[in-house]
C-alpha cells in the first residue's frame, strides 16, 4: 500500500465518519474509503505493513518519520489530507476499539490536521509527535519524555510543552524535559510529572515562559538550564540526571 492524501470530498467523508464514531456507532473503516480514487490520491510512497498498535508515541513517531521521509523532506509540515488519511488508516492505534465495539473519540483536531495553526497542529495525534521528533532527528532520544505514553494519550508533559512552538523546537529545552522527567533505567516517565505539584510539567512550562523573557535558552548548556530552576522544587527530578543514556 502507498501513502495517500484525502481530497476535499475525502475529508468531508472523514468528518461524517468521526461524527458517527463520536455518537457511539460501531463502525469499521472499510478499505475502500482509504483507496477509493474519489476520495484520495496516491502520493507514490510505499508504507508497507500497517501496525495495529505501538508501545509508545515515541516509537510511533520513529515509524512515521521513516515511512514518510521521502514526503517530509520536501514538505516538512505535510498536508491535512495526508495526515488525516494516515489517521483513518491507523484508527485502531489512535482510537482503539473498546470491549463493546465503540471507540473513545476526542476533539476533532486530534484526527483532522489543522496544518495552518500550530496551536492546533500539535494536537494531532500523528502529525504532532512526528514533527516534534523530526525537529530533533539528529538526537531523537531527547524526545523520549515528551513522547512517552500510549499513542492515543498525549500526556501532561506533551500538552504543556508542545503547545509552545518556540519551546518544542529548542533542543536545549527538549533535552531539559528528558533530563528532568525521563527515568533512564526504567525507560519511563518519573512519578509526579503530571498534575500541579512542585516540579511538575505544568510548573516547568510556566517557568519557561517567565525565564524566556530574560534568558537566551539556545545559548545555554544543560547544566546552566538546570541552574535556572528553583532547586528545592526540581531537585527530586534532577537528582538522577548524571545517569547516561
Amino acid at each position: 500500500m502507498n501513502v495517500r492524501e484525502f481530497t476535499a470530498d475525502g475529508l468531508q467523508e472523514v468528518h461524517s465518519l468521526l461524527d458517527r464514531l463520536k455518537q457511539g456507532e460501531k463502525l469499521d473503516v472499510a478499505a475502500e474509503m482509504l483507496s477509493d480514487d474519489r476520495f484520495s490520491v496516491d502520493l507514490g510512497v510505499a508504507i508497507g505493513s500497517i501496525p495495529k498498535t505501538f508501545e509508545s508515541r515515541y516509537l510511533m513517531a520513529v515509524w512515521l518519520n521513516k515511512k514518510l521521509d521521502p514526503i517530509l523532506r520536501t514538505d516538512p509540515v505535510g498536508s491535512a489530507g495526508m495526515w488525516t488519511w494516515l489517521t483513518v488508516l491507523l484508527l485502531d492505534v489512535v482510537a482503539p476499539l473498546r470491549a463493546d465495539g465503540t471507540r473513545k473519540m476526542g476533539e476533532r483536531a486530534l484526527y483532522v490536521l489543522e496544518s495552518d495553526n500550530w496551536m492546533r497542529y500539535y494536537r494531532h495525534l500523528l502529525a504532532g509527535p512526528c514533527r516534534v521528533m523530526r525537529a530533533h532527528w539528529s538526537e531523537l532520544h531527547i524526545t523520549q519524555a515528551l513522547l512517552a505514553g500510549k499513542p492515543n494519550v498525549p500526556g501532561e508533559l506533551y500538552e504543556q510543552v508542545a503547545s509552545r512552538q518556540e519551546v518544542i523546537t529548542n533542543a536545549p529545552l527538549v533535552r531539559l524535559t528528558r533530563r528532568l522527567y525521563w527515568d533512564i533505567p526504567a525507560q519511563k516517565l518519573k512519578r509526579g510529572v503530571g498534575g500541579k505539584g512542585q516540579g511538575s510539567a505544568r510548573r516547568l512550562a510556566g517557568l519557561l515562559l517567565q525565564l524566556d523573557l530574560t534568558w537566551d535558552f539556545e545559548s545555554m548548556d544543560d547544566d546552566a538550564l538546570i541552574a535556572l530552576l528553583p532547586s528545592r522544587e526540581f531537585s527530586r527530578f534532577a537528582r538522577n540526571d548524571s545517569v547516561s543514556a
